[in-house]
């Protein structure tokens, strides 16, 4: 086994699944991949063990939040030293660049008051951790925005956090699950949680 395990949160994502795991393994040999299949009802599953990933299904669909804590609860289960988090669709449509240009620069600034730091994308599915986050991220998450917590819980934690700059590609196929003012929506409910967050930390102090 290695010592380094990459997950994958899968919801119906046939299509751009087999790119993705054939990617990781190309770019990443060494590493596990596991896809967490959300509940999905297409060949999600079958194509991830057919290009080599380990699958943990959830069994229903149970949403993005849990997904993601159960890819880190795995790595903590089978005490992974490094754990790495990619999306199985890759980038936003083309669509759906302005509502993310708009959520992008709003969490940025709710995210600069709540880390008391820059922080370019904290929406970002694109993250790698070591054993001594596992144990913060592997719990369910309780917000809509699962990402956004995760940094708070390991920032909280009082652990290093590093922001890096990636390439990130067009999705391959299908439509993002997460559009819209649907989209819109949530980063505005997230940023005035941040906000509201920080506000109650400061008056603590």
């Amino acid at each position: 086994m290695s010592d380094t395990l990459v997950f994958i949160p899968a919801w119906n994502e046939e299509a751009n699944l087999a790119a993705v795991i054939d990617g990781l393994k190309a770019t990443i040999p060494d590493a596990d991949v596991l896809v967490v299949d959300d509940g999905s009802t297409d060949r999600t599953a079958d194509v991830a063990r057919e290009h080599g990933a380990v699958v943990h299904s959830l069994g229903s669909n149970r949403g993005l939040r849990v997904g993601i804590a159960a890819g880190y609860r795995w790595a903590l289960d089978h005490s992974y030293a490094y754990c790495g988090r990619v999306d199985a669709d890759g980038q936003h449509p083309a669509g759906e660049l302005a509502p993310r240009r708009f959520g992008t620069a709003v969490l940025r600034r709710a995210m600069k008051l709540a880390l008391g730091r820059p922080f370019g994308d904290a929406t970002s599915g694109l993250y790698a951790v070591n054993a001594a986050a596992l144990p913060l991220l592997a719990e369910t998450f309780t917000s809509g925005a699962p990402e956004v917590e995760a940094l708070l819980r390991v920032s909280n934690a009082g652990l290093t956090l590093v922001e890096v700059p990636v390439t990130m590609a067009p999705r391959a196929s299908g439509e993002s699950k997460l559009r819209g003012s649907k989209a819109i929506k949530l980063v505005l409910t997230v940023a005035g949680t941040l906000v509201a967050a920080q506000f109650v930390r400061s008056r603590r102090k």
